[in-house]
């Protein structure tokens, strides 16, 4: 179990080689043969370097975090 495993299907952002989509299944399974309109949440992905840092913030939503 993770802070992932919502019991729901949620978008990536990033793209499959033939320009499908990847998702995230209900069970935690990464897939992309599920059409787009049945796919309703989206969890964005960020892809950090590897200096980066938390500047501030306690990952909260009114406090989150700032990187730099």
């Amino acid at each position: 179990s993770s802070y992932l495993s919502t019991g729901k299907n949620y978008w990536l952002l990033n793209k499959t080689s033939d320009n499908k989509s990847w998702y995230i299944t209900d069970e935690n399974k990464v897939s992309s043969s599920i059409a787009s309109s049945q796919l309703y949440n989206i969890y964005p992905c960020l892809f950090l370097k590897l200096n980066t840092q938390i500047d501030s913030g306690s990952g909260s939503n009114s406090d989150p975090y700032k990187l730099k």
